[in-house]
């Protein structure tokens, strides 16, 4: 088993620094919350049911948009990008603003859907189009 450095602080010494009321604030937060203290912001969490949703998104936009739109459509690559980037992005977005923080569609989730569906896009299309 190895040694921690001992210039590394021991659990115990970390939780006796922080104060009473920073020790309230992540009680029940978890165990990591308690070992290495809270933030001053608060840290986004993304659960395995959030993951698990956004790899079936990108397993739906790599694999079954493009061959939906190459069996209906001549030029496939950009509506197969765009469709897909917003199955990704709007995935993401949807399970972070409702199911991990139940905010519902606030201004920050149209922002954060967009430009995730934005930045999938595009590199949907530039898979697209260098690999076909």
């Amino acid at each position: 088993m190895s040694k921690k450095p001992s210039g590394a602080p021991q659990v115990s010494q970390v939780l006796e620094s922080r104060s009473e009321a920073e020790l309230k604030a992540v009680a029940g937060h978890g165990l990591a919350c308690q070992w290495f203290g809270a933030t001053d912001y608060d840290i986004p969490r993304f659960g395995f049911a959030s993951a698990a949703v956004a790899v079936f998104a990108m397993v739906l936009a790599f694999f079954f948009i493009p061959d939906l739109f190459r069996a209906t459509l001549g030029p496939w690559q950009l509506p197969s990008a765009v469709l897909g980037g917003m199955a990704i992005g709007f995935s993401i977005a949807i399970m972070q603003f409702f199911h991990e923080e139940s905010r519902g569609p606030v201004r920050a989730f149209w922002w954060v859907g967009g430009l995730l569906s934005l930045a999938s896009a595009l590199v949907l299309f530039i898979i697209f189009c260098c690999a076909y």
